[in-house]
């Protein structure tokens, strides 16, 4: 075979353009592979016009946050419903846990942190008497608290469980002091108490002996032995251990619970005490 027979034949312009497009289209496909496993790409400009609009990548949720990480109670979101300030309210419920032992378990709808003061008052009390009760300052929070009150030296009878808010101290935290409150609140509930088992009036007339013991009775004032067995019933003599017997004396009033010590030579009293004394 000649050389003339193996020549090959010049391509026409047609088939060059045919094989520039196909490689053309081949590198393009690949370019797009590759952004698909590489990194998340960029948020690409407007489409053009007869272009359909790519879709929007979803939002990726935020992690809730660890439930093991304790808050604070105030930084914790308020989930009581916001109220009228007219609407806060507060209440009790006072539990007899035994003979010397009362809790008061204390519930509000106040939000936040507030402190209030809770008692247990001998019911009848004047308010110029001697105060025969137990009262204790609270804190609640988050709408809950409580608090238990030693009742074993009170006397039995009936009592008022007290709880008392004053908004000027008692509104401790930003939640509570957002809230409005500014008027106080006040609650009475009644209890039965045995207590140490004597009676309300026996326990009143040895605390207003006392103070009037104690209010009225100087160092030298004279001693009248029959003013004071009008006032306080009869008085048992006590042996004292200091000076001369037969100068000083000791008389004790069991109803107030007090020890005069008289000084019988010159008619005066020299001392008083509270309970048994012998000096």
């Amino acid at each position: 075979m000649s050389d003339s027979s193996v020549r090959l034949r010049r391509p026409s312009g047609a088939c060059v353009f045919l094989l520039l497009l196909a490689l053309l289209s081949t590198f393009v496909v690949g370019c797009d592979r590759g952004a698909t496993r590489g990194s998340r790409p960029a948020r690409s400009a407007a489409p053009q016009e007869g272009t359909p609009a790519p879709s929007e990548t979803p939002a990726v949720a935020e992690l809730p946050a660890p439930a093991d990480v304790p808050a604070k109670p105030d930084s914790v979101p308020c989930t009581m419903p916001k109220l009228a300030p007219s609407e806060y309210r507060i209440w009790v419920e006072p539990k007899v846990i035994d003979a010397g032992t009362v809790e008061l378990v204390i519930g509000t709808n106040i939000p936040g942190t507030i402190e209030l003061m809770a008692s247990i008052n001998l019911a009848g009390q004047a308010p110029d008497d001697v105060w025969i009760g137990k009262d204790s300052r609270v804190r609640i929070t988050r709408g809950e608290g409580s608090v238990r009150l030693n009742t074993a030296k009170l006397p039995s009878g009936k009592y008022d469980v007290e709880i008392d808010f004053y908004p000027k101290w008692g509104l401790v935290g930003p939640l509570s002091r957002a809230s409005g409150v500014a008027r106080e609140i006040h609650v009475s509930k009644p209890i039965v108490l045995r207590g140490s088992g004597e009676s309300a009036a026996d326990a009143t007339f040895r605390e207003e002996g006392q103070r009037w013991v104690m209010m009225n009775i100087e160092v030298g004032e004279p001693w009248d032995s029959a003013l004071w067995r009008r006032k306080f019933g009869d008085m048992e003599e006590l042996t004292v251990d200091r000076g001369n017997p037969d100068i000083l004396k000791a008389y004790y009033f069991r109803s107030i619970d007090m020890t005069v010590i008289v000084n019988v030579h010159k008619g005066q009293i020299d001392t008083w005490r509270v309970g048994r004394a012998h000096s």
